[in-house]
């Protein structure tokens, strides 16, 4: 385990509904931790899944909640005016943000912290599954479940193992939080520059969070600009990997997509750097796009670095008021090699995350998918991965709800020039998330960008717009429903409003 209680203590999450929350929370109950919560509303899913693991949630933020806490975890989006943030520094309640409360429970661990504007959720996950498939009961966390993991309903999991997988969020800066041992960078995409305010700020955490790490840094390096900088910091402990032959371990061959998504994955060589062995991979993975091919050759680098080391990874005890001392020394069994077959093999098992290019159903020939993608190279990449899996005569019909005022209004060009890729495209009204409603940022903010003929329609009510998506379905068409907000949820609708 990564952290035993030797005392009880109780812990209340002010808005524990938010996908990070609930996974925390989850890994705080595993841990031994009394664990309650508050959220503005019981119809969110995650409080319905945290209620049946036994988790008091209440409705509604009012400062009687959390009178008997020891300590209160909030995000970034809960304000100073909270009653139940108020109450608590009234009280001299320790508060704790979602990350420190992370940190405390990984930074112990052997830590493998995956960042990135775009794709964590989906390499985390791939990383952890692929640990537990080779014997190795990780502990993790990430924005998602894991389709069919019965070991967490929110993206969390307390393993036996002292080594954990996280998501690092760089949203408000907080994954410096984080001491990882192996720091994996998918991507330097600017974004939130409401926390950044300038691209050169949102790539300076980058460069710290790189810093921090103590062993390896791996990252893409098919950004030319992302490579040069991060080449810049501590060369011993970094390995590029990417598409472009100049990386360290180049991915430079990709055959056709079938039905399900699954495509044909391998590479005629991997560069030699160091330890890592210059050895191909084959096979088919359970991943739809080139971009998640990157993600999976970045798994495969850590897993090799992990046993290569043979993962006898000492650290110091942790001790402190609400823990025991305990033995932080991790040793995997390496009585059998662990040869590049294996992991291969494990990463071919990988059944996929929530919100991740998820089957949501079909009528006729008419398929449905959801996916997360919120920024605009994730809408192109999800649009252009989608485009070999048409049939016949079939369309890419999308509905879009973009996520936050100040990232629609930053990008708007970009977002129109993505979703252009489609054949037709509905935006609704944007999900503000953790901003207040700005009436000057609509879906016309988005839709006046676009310059291609094709068919396009805003529709502010999102219901409205899920019922048009349906209406406008032909046959072999491909409807996909993109955005972090809550357009997952209407799948339903969509499909009742299908007539082909």
């Amino acid at each position: 385990m990564i952290l035993k209680m030797s005392e009880i203590c109780k812990i209340h999450f002010i808005g524990v509904g938010g996908a990070g929350m609930g996974t925390l929370a989850q890994m705080y109950l595993e841990a031994g931790y009394l664990v309650q919560g508050s959220d503005q509303t019981d119809l969110n899913n995650n409080v319905s899944v945290l209620k049946k693991l036994g988790i008091k949630v209440f409705v509604g933020h009012k400062k009687e909640n959390i009178v008997d806490a020891d300590i209160a975890v909030i995000t970034s989006a809960i304000k100073d005016n909270n009653p139940e943030l108020q109450a608590a520094k009234k009280k001299n309640i320790p508060i704790l943000h979602r990350s420190e409360a992370l940190a405390k429970l990984v930074n112990p661990a052997y830590l493998i912290s995956i960042a990135g504007a775009h794709g964590k959720t989906t390499t985390a996950a791939l990383l952890a599954h692929t640990l537990q498939e080779l014997g190795v009961d990780c502990s993790y966390s990430f924005g998602a479940n894991i389709i069919g993991d019965n070991r967490s309903v929110t993206g969390g999991y307390i393993g036996k193992d002292n080594i954990a997988v996280i998501e690092a969020d760089e949203s408000d800066g907080s994954f410096l939080n984080f001491d990882s041992d192996i720091a994996i960078i998918l991507n330097i995409e600017p974004d939130h520059l409401d926390h950044y305010k300038t691209p050169q700020a949102f790539l300076a955490a980058f460069g710290e969070f790189a810093k921090k790490a103590k062993n390896l840094v791996l990252f893409c390096g098919d950004d030319k600009k992302t490579f040069e900088f991060l080449m810049n910091l501590d060369k011993k402990k970094l390995i590029s990997y990417g598409a472009e032959k100049y990386n360290d371990f180049s991915l430079d061959n990709f055959s056709a997509f079938n039905d399900l998504g699954l495509d044909n994955f391998s590479t005629d060589s991997l560069s030699p750097l160091g330890k890592l062995e210059n050895l191909p991979l084959s096979g088919n993975l359970p991943l739809l796009g080139e971009h998640n091919k990157l993600n999976s050759l970045a798994v495969f680098l850590a897993v090799k670095n992990i046993f290569n080391e043979k993962a006898v990874l000492n650290k110091k005890p942790v001790l402190n008021n609400n823990s025991e001392k305990i033995d932080n020394s991790v040793k995997i069994d390496n009585s059998e090699k662990i040869d590049d077959a294996q992991i291969i093999q494990a990463i071919k098992t990988f059944p996929g995350v929530s919100r991740r290019f998820e089957f949501k159903g079909s009528v006729k020939s008419v398929r449905l998918f959801d996916d997360y993608a919120h920024l605009p190279s994730e809408i192109e990449a999800t649009i252009l991965a989608t485009r070999p899996l048409l049939r016949n005569n079939g369309k890419i019909k999308v509905l879009f709800q973009s996520h936050l005022f100040s990232r629609t209004k930053n990008f708007a060009a970009s977002f129109a020039k993505a979703l252009e890729l489609s054949d037709a495209v509905i935006v609704t009204d944007v999900y503000p998330a953790r901003e207040p409603i700005d009436p000057n940022v609509t879906p016309e903010t988005i839709l006046q960008h676009i310059t291609r003929n094709m068919d396009f329609w805003s529709i502010p009510d999102r219901h409205k717009a899920a019922k048009k998506l349906g209406q406008i379905a032909q046959s072999d068409d491909i409807l996909l429903t993109l955005g972090a907000g809550d357009l997952n949820i209407l799948d339903k609708e969509i499909l009742g409003a299908i007539n082909v």
